[in-house]
């Protein structure tokens, strides 16, 4: 489980995904805007995963990614930890992440909102992480979590798979970054009869193809 010592890395960022006129109002053309830019989010989350997984050898990460009602706007969260990771292994996933995925969808004259390195989970937003954990204010919201070489897809487009959510929480919650809030969530659903043991482990190609279908 994640423990308060993890050094972690955290991004946010508004994003701009573009190529259609936001300003046009008819049903047709929003439903059309709106399916490209999901697509495109789907594109960004999935960038990101393989990049942990396949190039940086990060086991552990969330990102999320929705559109924020109240701004008018597209936002990205990034967060990732690894036991023991060196200052230099940091520096370079920030980087590559900023430089090759998320600065594709931001527009030159704007920088992250939030950029940085936290020498433990203990010291992680946690008002921030909750605002992202609500649905309350965000449409086509998707989260993708991978966690020592499990993944899980919690929220997809806006709608909460419920196993996959309390899956998710069991599994990743017990350190510091879930904290006595999210362990009392656990312990609540404990109590319905819900299936987590049958939840099949899905690994990234499958989550990915979940997250697009």
């Amino acid at each position: 489980m994640a423990t308060s010592n993890d050094t972690s890395q955290i991004i946010l960022a508004s994003i701009d995904l573009g190529g259609l006129d936001s300003s046009r109002a008819s049903w047709r053309y929003a439903a059309v805007r709106d399916f490209v830019h999901r697509k495109r989010s789907y594109e960004l989350i999935e960038s990101i995963a393989r990049y942990f997984v396949e190039e940086a050898s990060i086991a552990n990460f969330y990102i999320w990614c929705g559109y924020r009602e109240a701004e008018g706007t597209w936002k990205v969260l990034i967060l990732f930890f690894e036991p023991a990771i060196s200052e230099e292994a940091v520096v370079e996933a920030r980087q590559a992440i900023l430089s090759r995925f998320v600065s594709r969808y931001l527009r030159a004259e704007v920088s992250p909102e939030m950029n940085q390195t936290l020498p433990t989970l203990a010291q992680l937003p946690f008002r921030t992480l909750m605002t992202w954990e609500s649905p309350e204010g965000w449409d086509s919201m998707t989260k993708l979590v991978g966690f020592r070489g499990q993944f899980f897809l919690p929220m997809n487009g806006g709608v909460v798979d419920v196993i996959e959510y309390l899956a998710c929480l069991r599994d990743t919650s017990y350190g510091a970054i879930g904290g006595w809030i999210l362990r009392a969530i656990v312990a609540v659903f404990a109590c319905f009869p819900i299936p987590l043991a049958e939840l099949a482990e899905l690994t990234l190609d499958e989550v990915i193809l979940k997250m697009k279908q």
